[in-house]
């Protein structure tokens, strides 16, 4: 064979799904293969062994063979014995630098026998160049010699920095120089975590601008803001910072202002102090009230996972807004729909909608709101006469037929008051999703106060993955100008 590639190493990020890794160079002997691990957020390396972390296959192969790593609980391994997420697999070839061939004079020529050795050499020649690539070299524009590229003794190194002279040389230099390095002149401060500092070094600037103090030696650093200090930047960024007794000169902390806040917590400590910022959003540690100047918007999301009382969200699978409170979790009922105005119908026969415009909210339900459990109510009140015993009939439309009705009833032809109620439950969704409806009419006719009529749809087929749009209707058997009704009040609550 011939070694056309110069691959000699491969690399794989572990993925919780295999223990086979492929190596796609030759080698003619299973120790030839040298496995690493690296765990990533340390670069901590280790170095596995064979048969006891992994096995070997496809030695002599021109293509490569396959490394299996061996389940034995290894950190690197999670419990199927798969590689690690968190690690990196590194699979080299190392041939031994020896030559263990021998070729004795008139001996049979054997090519494959020359050719295996050839390849041994190259193979050679490959990893030194992989150690020559990984390690530190001159420029090619520069000359090589002693002097930059000898380090100085042992005995010289221990317990030295290794830097570079004025010349570019190598060369060592003390702890102790480096903790002297900085005069104090200098425009930067150098503050030791040993303590061998032993002036105090100040960096003022002009006015309007930071001052820091070095307290020297086991002294704490100390930062003075002057007044109308400000800090500014393009990508300025404060995290989890913590701010004490913070004054002015000019006594203007109400007023202190943080633009572009972002990816940032601020916390008051103190038992009072207002935070606020420029859209009406305010908080008032001494009262403990928040107000916001607007809407308050809650991500819809599932109830949390340790309820408390007092936590209030937008529960995703009710689609409402939820309370907890007393040790129960409460729905919010929520008015969608109401009328301002009075709806009259008279003389007529024909059915006839009692619901108006305009008109605060709708009756149209849109697609997915409706779940399992939730409850639409209806409610009107409102006065009616007839003359004799007319028939009235209520009626709750959806898509303009009616789904529940209570009536016909013969009315008494005197003046009622009354209150319609109409219940929609939601008992399952989809495409043919269901609902059960009840309807009650309660009034004062003159044979006395109480229900007048009632109604129920068990079992309504209705499609919850669409828009539903309702009505409330009523419609008088007989046509005559004395057969009036009004509706004082129509609105529409949903509960759940």
């Amino acid at each position: 064979m011939t070694i056309s590639s110069s691959t000699a190493s491969v690399s794989y990020t572990g993925s919780n799904s295999t223990a086979t890794y492929a190596y796609t160079f030759k080698i003619f002997d299973d120790d030839e293969v040298v496995v690493k691990v690296k765990l990533t957020s340390t670069l901590a390396e280790t170095t596995l062994t064979k048969t006891t972390d992994y096995t070997v296959s496809g030695v002599g192969t021109a293509a490569g063979g396959n490394v299996v790593l061996v389940d034995a609980d290894q950190a690197w391994l999670d419990s199927s014995g798969n590689l690690l997420s968190t690690y990196t697999i590194h699979l080299s070839r190392l041939v031994p630098l020896t030559q263990e061939t021998s070729i004795t004079s008139q001996g049979s020529y054997r090519p494959e026998l020359h050719e295996r050795q050839f390849d041994r050499l190259v193979m050679i020649d490959q990893q030194q160049q992989r150690k020559i690539d990984q390690s530190f070299k001159l420029p090619d524009t520069e000359t090589g010699s002693s002097a930059n590229t000898t380090l100085p003794d042992a005995d010289e190194r221990a317990d030295k920095f290794f830097v570079f002279d004025s010349s570019g040389n190598p060369t060592v230099t003390s702890i102790t120089d480096i903790d002297n390095a900085a005069p104090v002149t200098s425009p930067y401060i150098v503050v030791s975590a040993d303590g061998t500092l032993t002036n105090e070094r100040i960096l003022t600037g002009t006015a309007n601008q930071i001052t820091v103090t070095d307290g020297g030696p086991g002294g704490n650093i100390v930062l003075s803001i002057p007044a109308n200090a400000a800090f500014s930047g393009t990508n300025a960024t404060v995290t989890n910072a913590t701010i004490t007794n913070l004054t002015s000169t000019n006594t203007t902390t109400a007023n202190a202002t943080v633009s572009s806040l972002t990816n940032t917590r601020v916390t008051i400590a103190g038992t009072g102090g207002i935070l606020e910022d420029d859209s009406g959003l305010t908080y008032d540690k001494s009262t403990d009230i928040l107000t916001v100047a607007g809407a308050v918007k809650t991500t819809p999301a599932a109830a949390p996972g340790v309820l408390a009382n007092g936590q209030l969200w937008s529960d995703s699978s009710q689609i409402c807004p939820t309370f907890r409170t007393g040790g129960m979790t409460e729905r919010l009922v929520r008015c969608i729909y109401s009328q301002p105005g009075n709806v009259t119908v008279a003389n007529t026969a024909v059915e006839t909608t009692i619901l108006t415009t305009p008109a605060f909210g709708t009756v149209t339900i849109p697609a997915g709101y409706l779940t399992v459990g939730k409850v639409l109510k209806f409610t009107a009140t409102g006065f009616y006469a007839g003359t004799g015993t007319p028939n009235l009939t209520f009626s709750l439309t959806k898509a303009g037929s009616a789904v529940c009705s209570a009536g016909p009833y013969a009315t008494t032809g005197n003046a009622t008051n009354f209150i319609l109620t109409f219940i929609v439950t939601v008992t399952s969704v989809g495409a043919s999703g269901a609902c059960d409806m009840t309807a009650l009419v309660a009034g004062s006719q003159s044979t006395g106060s109480g229900i007048i009529c009632s109604g129920k749809t068990d079992g309504h087929t209705i499609d919850t993955t669409g828009s539903n749009v309702f009505g409330v209707t009523i419609t008088w058997g007989t046509a005559a100008a004395a057969n009036t009704l009004t509706a004082t009040s129509v609105f529409v609550e949903v509960i759940g």
